[in-house]
């Protein structure tokens, strides 16, 4: 995985931790009125982050058909679990568990979800903010176009 810094180069990603602490840390979320994107970081490495509503998010295809006995089709989900057992996690934690990332593409100003079976998640869990990737990936872009094209979409929510 990738991030932008603040001056448009590329920071790796090496490693991603879930590190459970022995007593609560205060957290905060952090909201930029009129805008989603920000910069946060240290001043040795500043990225360009994204989180928003997922009720805001358009899906690709049309979410009608999408059912909580439906499974993930790929990725680390895709072992079986359905989206009702992401749906349950996700309310447990209060974000998407481990192994879902919702990925979305700019589409005439609206951010339109590439993988809609992860955006259903985050929708039927209540999520009110989540973190969106692939904004500036030309991949995720030719997704949600491929999708758009076939579907005759975008949808909102069901």
């Amino acid at each position: 995985m990738e991030l932008k810094e603040l001056d448009g180069s590329l920071a790796l990603v090496s490693s991603v931790e879930f590190e459970r602490l022995p007593h609560p840390e205060a957290t905060y979320n952090l909201g930029v009125e009129g805008s989603h994107n920000y910069f946060a970081g240290t001043a040795a490495c500043t990225v360009l982050a994204h989180n928003t509503d997922p009720m805001s998010i358009l899906f690709s295809r049309d979410p009608a058909g999408i059912q909580a006995s439906d499974t993930f089709l790929h990725g680390d989900w895709a072992d079986g679990r359905t989206l009702g057992d992401a749906v349950r996690e996700a309310r447990t934690l209060g974000q998407l568990p481990e192994g879902l990332t919702l990925n979305a593409s700019w589409v005439n100003d609206e951010m339109v979800a590439a993988n809609n079976r992860t955006l259903w998640v985050a929708q039927q869990a209540g999520l009110q903010n989540v973190s969106v990737a692939g904004l500036e990936n030309d991949s995720v872009a030719d997704q949600v176009a491929k999708h758009l094209r076939r579907s005759g979409g975008p949808f909102c929510a069901p």
